[in-house]
């Protein structure tokens, strides 16, 4: 996992390994959500656009209420031959 975060104008850039399991300090391996999406077509040109909506507490950690679920925005772009 790669994760970037910006502290009083610093960048700060970190790598670590995703750890599975039922540790506070690890992920849950099963994790699920809704994906909501349109695209339109241009002759040979496409274009979409998606969200998803994580719905799973992919952590297990929970002290005070602390939840983590994933959310993705995407954006495609295509060319059909």
């Amino acid at each position: 996992m790669k994760e970037e975060n910006i502290v009083a104008n610093i960048k700060v850039k970190t790598t670590e390994d995703v750890k599975f399991g039922s540790k506070n300090n690890e992920t849950k391996r099963l994790d699920y959500g809704l994906l909501f999406g349109a695209g339109v077509e241009f002759g040979h040109i496409t274009l979409g656009a998606s969200y998803g909506l994580g719905l799973a507490n992919i952590s297990n950690y929970s002290d005070n209420g602390y939840k983590e679920s994933h959310r993705v925005t995407s954006i495609s772009v295509g060319y059909k031959f």
